[in-house]
């Protein structure tokens, strides 16, 4: 396994996957038990939740994401359609939710912070986002993260009944790294970084 900073360094979004992982199928299950358990939230609120998409559910998740994409479409589709092909070749899909309702009892319970506190909801989801990511990406797998809601909703909820209080906040594909991601360019950390002594 690589070291936390080196995974860190070289953690990419892979858009072109495989269903071949280096890791057992037991041992992915998990890493991402472990990666919802493990993960910070604000107030230990734990909102976050996740639906784990495998095989034949995985594919039926991106053929129906296709078509209600293209069903929208006002131009050229070719490069979402590329795009979406190459995360249907995938092992799998994690769908990341913020549970509302576990928003709302923690805004009753703190009133002082009750505006902040969605904000820190989508915070407690982004972190584990990140976590499995990183883990995943810890073990040679590949991954990227993308935002097809609001236009997925009533599909996902639908045909995996899902709590009405859960809001979809990312769905991220996994698998085998078929092409690796390419680096992305980066400000310098000089004009991200302030240091103070």
């Amino acid at each position: 396994m690589k070291s936390a900073m080196s995974t860190i360094l070289t953690r990419r979004s892979v858009y072109s996957l495989g269903k071949e992982l280096p890791i057992s199928e037991e041992k992915l299950l998990e890493l991402i038990s472990d990666c919802v358990k493990a993960s910070p939230t604000a107030f230990n609120m734990q909102s976050p939740r996740v639906l784990v998409l495998l095989g034949e559910q995985h594919t039926l998740f991106w053929n129906v994401t296709l078509r209600i994409l293209r069903a929208k479409a006002t131009s050229d589709f070719t490069k979402t359609e590329k795009k979406i092909a190459g995360l249907a070749a995938g092992y799998g899909t994690i769908i990341y939710f913020e549970d509302q309702d576990t928003v709302t009892e923690y805004q009753q319970k703190f009133p002082r912070s009750a505006p902040r506190i969605p904000t820190w909801s989508e915070h407690n989801s982004a972190m584990l986002q990140y976590a499995i990511w990183t883990a995943l990406a810890a073990e040679d797998i590949g991954a990227s993260l993308h935002h097809y809601d609001p236009d997925i909703t009533e599909f996902v909820k639908s045909q995996w009944s899902i709590p009405a209080s859960w809001s979809i906040t990312g769905e991220m594909a996994f698998g085998s790294i078929a092409e690796p991601g390419v680096e992305k360019a980066k400000l310098d950390t000089a004009e991200r970084m302030i240091i103070a002594r």
